[in-house]
C-alpha cells in the first residue's frame, strides 16, 4: 500500500523517510508551508531536519527567520544558488 504524504502529518511522515533535508514552500495544501516548518522545528524529534523555504513571496527572508527554516530560495532561482543552497545545508 502506497504511504500518502499529507502536510497535517508532516512529524510523522519525517520520521518515516528520515530525510537529509526538506525543501519547503510557502504555498502548499492544507496547513501551509509556515505551519509545517513551525511544528518541525519546534519537535526535538524533527528539528535537526535542515529545512530550506522557497517561495516567490516577497518577504521571504523575513518568514524564514520567524519560523526558523534553516535557509531559504527566492523564486525564480538561478540553479546556481538552489545547488550552494542546498550543498550548503547538506554537509555541514
Amino acid at each position: 500500500m502506497e504511504t500518502l504524504l499529507r502536510c497535517e502529518n508532516v512529524i510523522n511522515d519525517i520520521g518515516l523517510i528520515q530525510p537529509a533535508i526538506i525543501l519547503m514552500d510557502l504555498w502548499i495544501p492544507e496547513i501551509g508551508g509556515e505551519k509545517a516548518i513551525t511544528m518541525m522545528k519546534e519537535n526535538p524529534a524533527t528539528q535537526s531536519v535542515p529545512v530550506i523555504l522557497f517561495s516567490a513571496n516577497a518577504d521571504i527572508r523575513e518568514i524564514c527567520k520567524k519560523i526558523k527554516a534553516d535557509g531559504y530560495i527566492e523564486k525564480p532561482f538561478d540553479i546556481a544558488v538552489f545547488t550552494e543552497t542546498i550543498r550548503k545545508h547538506l554537509f555541514k
